[in-house]
């Protein structure tokens, strides 16, 4: 039996990982059953879009607070922290600890890009 061999591994956020099932069901015509109830569910939550996503992990990442990494960005932009108190509860479990104007920062880029999703789904609506 093969033993598979782990190349590499990237973070990725709830958009990433739904732009890459939309690349693998193009290619592949369909999804295997895990991969299309892991569709199903990031189809049921609501998310920012793509190109939104990749610019708030810009200005995150610009942000430069320390051992601030790709992983602490992509767990920000999926759970999209409204409150200081929501970033903290976030980073209460990683070995990580952030001063209250870097928190008071990553709050108003999430309340930012909260702001335009809420907008974007007001005039579709």
């Amino acid at each position: 039996m093969n033993k598979p061999q782990v190349i590499e591994e990237i973070p990725l956020n709830i958009v990433e990982v739904k732009e890459m099932l939309k690349k693998i069901k193009e290619r592949d015509q369909e999804l295997n059953f895990r991969a299309q109830k892991t569709a199903e569910y990031l189809d049921a939550i609501s998310t920012i879009k793509p190109k939104q996503a990749k610019e708030m992990k810009e200005k995150l990442l610009a942000l430069n607070v320390p051992r601030f990494r790709d992983m602490h960005v992509h767990k920000i932009i999926d759970i999209m922290p409204k409150t200081p108190e929501g970033v903290k509860t976030i980073f209460s479990g990683l070995n990580i600890s952030i001063t209250a104007d870097n928190i008071k920062k990553i709050v108003d880029i999430v309340n930012e890009y909260s702001d335009t999703k809420k907008k974007t789904e007001e005039k579709e609506e």
